[in-house]
């Protein structure tokens, strides 16, 4: 291209004299899986996946390492990249110390782990140019494989699981951003590919790449488009001069081209119905990508067009600028003079989305500062934000990587994290100054492209968290690493390289002692996972024994794990064995420390068995954990109150005025949570009605002021519950109790009919003499 030969391939490693090259090759291949196969597996999401993809990770370590040792390179780490990536996974183990949930920290450091094995073997099997382009085709492969898969899902071709929601395609994925961001980086590979390669290769990529670029958009990712943009300003820029003129065409057309064959994709799948044009459309757009490749290698990249262009490559540059500019300032005049079109162009941006997740990132700052040193462990923000939320919103993801790092490991993490970003630019711009080679100069800005394109991206989402992106990052990071390792690096004199040898015997039983157990460890965890994967066949057979046993596996297994505790809690209740239901409430608790669900149900569990006292002092717990949620309120008010009646019934008087004057200040926390929202926060709150004191906590009020002998205030709220469809007859009721005492005798008899004639209210009745019986406080 450009009058440059393409750079020559040769098979990594079989093509050479080294030793145990044919291991190498297997090695490589193995290492290769890592990024053909996760991305179909909902993006290495799950525990499970990520489980099993450290196991294979912890496999090739070790075996490299060995294959190290037999060629006399025996040193583990060697710049400080390698040490910082390698703090990641440590510093996630130690803020299990502090972590609100013990199971998710646990799994976090698992998922760090993996990131550091494969970041560990790049800078091994990324030394060699060839073997960086096997790895690299992987991921361009699977790119290919997983747009392709999206499409079909949104014509029903196959099936996946939110694989295409609301005209966006999510894929294998599930999470459109994620994938915007993972395709974005696979088209950087791509025309890296594309440019290095012959002619007759050229076709393939070019079509690969209107594949990948018209699933990217088809994203509708704004963050993700306007980050890839960006970066391929910048990859214009920073890459070496000679195939500037032959990019910019193959972006500005193939994207172009996607833009309009996705646009009339969508339509017709989700307007017409008509998925046969859908696929008409695709066609039409990859024969005119093949006419696309035609039209730059015999038209675009002809000398004399070439020549014409450097000629006169000011002026025509200059052009384009002011053709931008004008366009720009077009479209904002008619922006700002159409209120429809500004409306459409606020829905398109979701501007909401973004005040949305500037609450988020207030949120995580405040846990960060609650605790800086450690942090709140793996999964904290997940576990704890309720907590600390601004308004009520469901958000297990900070939406900012880098946040959450911070949330989830406190300074440790901030500190790693600046020494691998900061790493990482000194070895870029040192290999982007001193590389000669072109073709070399050319991949080093490919992979800082990559590298950027999806750290970017992670600071305003929480793409990270689905591995299957997280390992092509530390794929190209390790590239970098080790290029600058090379490019700096001295032979090392034989003499030395034996007295290595010598002492690295110490050094390998450490990291064989390492590798063996981490797959003991981890492989209890994925032990665990398929213990708990088997569990819903044995529940949809209806089997409640087999589902205790195969939960029982699994919680024995993986000990750290609260949903397993709180599984094997219901399946107790289910048999009816309480005590053994406590005893898994307690310990999916102490693992999951805010959680208000678990403690609820804990909470149910102390009355039930007895322990009044501990089940109202748990309900002060569950409002701290969720002050915006109505349901803790709700469940707050009712225990306190059934723990006054049961006070009551016991005879101690002084214990169940206690607990009734709790309901009240349950009510009263309530309205003063209510009063924290802003007119802002109001409009952004719609997973849920706005906070309000709700005819459940009403009820339970009113029964909490009858027994303190405050009538009024009783009849009060009994009045406002009764209301309520499923809470009119408990309200008719002490409604009923209330008037009967303060001797109101045709208005009680009045409630007593209703009370008769409403739903359930027949039981009722028969309780009614004895609560009046019942003395008040």
């Amino acid at each position: 291209m450009d009058g440059e030969r393409a750079l020559k391939f040769k098979i990594p490693y079989l093509d050479e004299a080294k030793p145990y090259k044919t291991m190498w090759f297997i090695l490589l291949l193995g290492f290769s899986l890592l990024f053909l196969l996760p991305p179909f597996y909902r993006g290495l999401f799950f525990e499970y996946e990520q489980e099993v993809a450290t196991l294979w990770a912890v496999i090739l370590v070790w075996l490299v390492y060995t294959l190290e040792l037999g060629e006399k390179k025996p040193k583990f780490l060697q710049l400080t990249l390698d040490y910082a990536v390698l703090a990641l996974p440590i510093i996630y183990l130690i803020s299990i110390i502090n972590a609100a949930n013990i199971g998710f920290a646990v799994d976090e450091f698992v998922q760090n782990v993996l990131y550091f094995l494969v970041f560990w073997l790049a800078t091994r099997l990324g030394a060699d140019q060839n073997a960086r382009r096997v790895l690299l085709h992987a991921v361009y492969l699977a790119a290919i494989g997983v747009s392709l898969a999206g499409l079909m899902t949104a014509t029903g071709v196959i099936n996946i699981r939110d694989g295409y929601l609301s005209g966006r395609i999510y894929s294998s994925f599930q999470y459109p951003n994620a994938l915007a961001s993972y395709l974005a980086a696979a088209f950087l590979i791509g025309v890296y590919l594309w440019v290095s390669s012959n002619k007759a290769l050229r076709y393939f990529y070019g079509i690969g790449n209107y594949i990948i670029l018209t699933v990217l958009l088809g994203t509708k990712s704004n963050g993700g488009l306007m980050v890839f943009l960006a970066v391929m300003v910048l990859y214009f820029i920073f890459q070496p001069p000679g195939k500037r003129f032959a990019i910019f065409f193959h972006l500005f057309l193939n994207l172009a081209l996607a833009f309009v064959v996705i646009k009339s994709f969508i339509y017709h799948v989700d307007v017409t119905g008509q998925t046969r044009n859908s696929w008409l459309w695709f066609l039409v757009g990859l024969i005119i990508a093949v006419m696309i490749e035609v039209i730059i290698q015999f038209l675009v990249l002809n000398k004399a067009v070439i020549t014409t262009f450097t000629k006169y490559k000011r002026p025509l540059i200059y052009t384009f600028i002011g053709f931008v500019v004008l366009a720009l300032i077009g479209g904002l005049i008619l922006v700002l003079s159409n209120e429809v079109l500004r409306g459409k162009i606020y829905e398109l941006l979701r501007f909401r989305n973004a005040s949305e997740r500037g609450y988020f990132y207030r949120d995580a700052l405040k846990m960060f500062f609650k605790s800086p040193l450690i942090g709140w462990g793996g999964g904290g923000w997940g576990e704890a934000y309720r907590a600390f939320q601004s308004y009520f919103y469901i958000s297990t993801q900070v939406h900012s990587y880098y946040l959450q790092l911070f949330v989830e490991t406190g300074v440790l993490g901030v500190a790693t994290i600046v020494t691998i970003i900061g790493s990482f630019f000194k070895y870029f711009i040192y290999l982007w100054r001193k590389t000669n080679d072109y073709w070399l100069s050319f991949e080093v800005v490919t992979l800082g492209a990559v590298i950027i394109n999806i750290a970017g991206h992670a600071a305003i989402d929480f793409d990270l968290s689905l591995a299957a992106l997280s390992l092509v990052l530390f794929l190209a990071l390790g590239f970098i690493r080790t290029l600058y390792f090379t490019a700096i690096s001295k032979p090392l004199p034989e003499k030395n390289k034996r007295k290595v040898q010598f002492n690295s015997i110490p050094y390998f039983t450490l990291i064989s002692v390492i590798a063996i157990g981490l797959l003991i460890f981890v492989g209890m965890l994925t032990t665990a996972s398929h213990y708990e994967y088997s569990a819903y066949s044995y529940y949809q057979a209806q089997d409640l024994q087999g589902l205790k046993n195969v939960m029982e596996n699994a919680a024995r297994y993986n000990p750290f794990n609260a949903s397993y505790n709180e599984k094997l809690r219901d399946i107790y209740k289910s048999f009816g064995d309480l005590n053994n239901a406590l005893l898994q409430a307690e310990k999916a608790v102490a693992k999951s420390k805010y959680d208000p669900y678990k403690k609820i149900e804990l909470s149910y569990l102390y009355y039930q068995t007895g322990q009044i006292e501990k089940a109202a002092s748990l309900t002060d717990k569950f409002i701290s954990d969720a002050p915006f949620m109505s349901v803790v309120y709700d469940a707050a008010a009712r225990m306190n109150m059934m723990c006054g009646l049961a006070a009551v019934r016991s005879g101690n008087l002084e214990a169940a005025k206690a607990y009734f004057t709790k309901v009240i200040k349950v009510r009263d926390w309530e309205e003063k949570q209510i009063a924290k929202y802003t007119p802002e926060t109001k409009k952004l709150q719609v997973v849920a009605p706005i906070l309000e004191v709700s005819p459940e906590v009403k009820l339970n009020v009113g029964i909490a002021y009858y027994f303190l002998k405050d009538y009024s205030l009783a009849r009060e709220n009994l009045l406002v519950a009764k209301e309520k469809t499923d809470l009119k007859a408990e309200s008719l009721m002490w409604l009923t109790i209330l008037e009967t005492k303060t001797q109101n005798k045709d208005l009680a008899e009045e409630y007593k009919k209703q009370l008769a004639k409403a739903t359930g209210g027949a039981e009722l009745i028969n309780k009614l003499d004895e609560f009046l019986k019942l003395p008040q406080v």
